[in-house]
């Protein structure tokens, strides 16, 4: 199953567990567009989830149990994200999982990918716990503004996690970390400010404060600035909490976001208009 949305120039593509429900060729094509995107990026994050060479038996058996969102520009792969279900039939819960973006036209790419995946989760499973790894402030910040009871945070008690949060960690840890982080023997879980010690850097990620995205309200920059420590390559391990509530709330978050998008490309395309009108009056000239 899947879930379209598209403009002119663009498609966002939600897939359901696509090792298990993707034909042959569609899921290869998948797969390779995931790697092209990881690679053109510059990042060349290594990651377990984007391993290349795969077999195809390989490929089903490690998308089986994800949702995928696939952002298309100009029938160019350019964004994903890939979710992974950690538990599905008692208590679900879902990692929100691995996000790159190569080229982003303008707006909130990666909301629309993140509240996609969210929403096909809770189509599919009804409501669960959700789980986020991040030291990024605006990422933690759209986290904690979209999910129910989100611990860490800057607007909840932090003396203590909420009951259950601790084991849904010990989860996270097993099912995704120790499954999909290379040399996970080395990473390091602080259970009591739910902080991930790990080798960021060498995976390909950002670990500097001063070169990643800053949160739009100034307490969450704050707060990672005093939760994490950046200089130790930390990421906090957010949990929060899906419902009905939560859900809608998202539903119509995702329909501004894509009205947005439609917005500023629509001003792209006739600014581009415009400008080769402009040039082929200069050379008729």
């Amino acid at each position: 199953m899947k879930r379209i949305f598209k403009t002119d120039s663009i498609r966002n593509i939600v897939h359901w567990k696509p090792g298990a429900e993707l034909d042959d060729i569609s899921l290869l094509t998948l797969y390779r567009n995931i790697l092209k995107v990881n690679n053109k990026s510059g990042a060349n994050i290594k990651h377990n989830l984007l391993q290349g060479n795969l077999s195809l038996v390989e490929i089903r058996k490690l998308y089986s149990n994800t949702i995928i969102s696939e952002f298309i520009l100009n029938e160019e792969s350019t964004a994903f994200l890939i979710s992974v279900i950690l538990q599905e039939n008692a208590s679900p819960i879902l990692h929100i999982g691995l996000m790159i973006i190569d080229k982003n036209p303008g707006g909130n790419v990666m909301g629309l990918l993140s509240i996609g995946n969210f929403c096909m989760a809770y189509e599919k499973l009804g409501p669960f716990h959700i789980t986020n790894i991040t030291s990024t402030p605006s990422s933690i910040e759209s986290f904690d503004q979209v999910i129910l009871n989100s611990w860490p945070g800057p607007d909840i008690g932090l003396k203590k996690p909420p009951p259950g949060y601790r084991e849904i960690v010990r989860i996270l840890k097993s099912d995704y970390i120790e499954k999909y982080f290379p040399d996970a023997d080395e990473l390091e879980i602080d259970l009591k400010r739910f902080v991930l010690s790990s080798n960021s850097e060498e995976m390909g990620f950002v670990t500097n404060f001063y070169k990643i995205s800053r949160a739009n309200n100034f307490k969450y920059n704050l707060f990672c600035r005093t939760w994490i420590d950046y200089d130790q390559e930390e990421d906090i391990i957010q949990v929060g909490k899906a419902n009905w509530y939560i859900y809608w709330r998202a539903k119509i978050i995702l329909f501004f976001i894509q009205r947005s998008l439609k917005k500023i490309l629509i001003k792209k395309m006739h600014k581009e208009t415009r400008t080769e009108e402009v040039n082929d009056t200069k050379q008729a000239a």
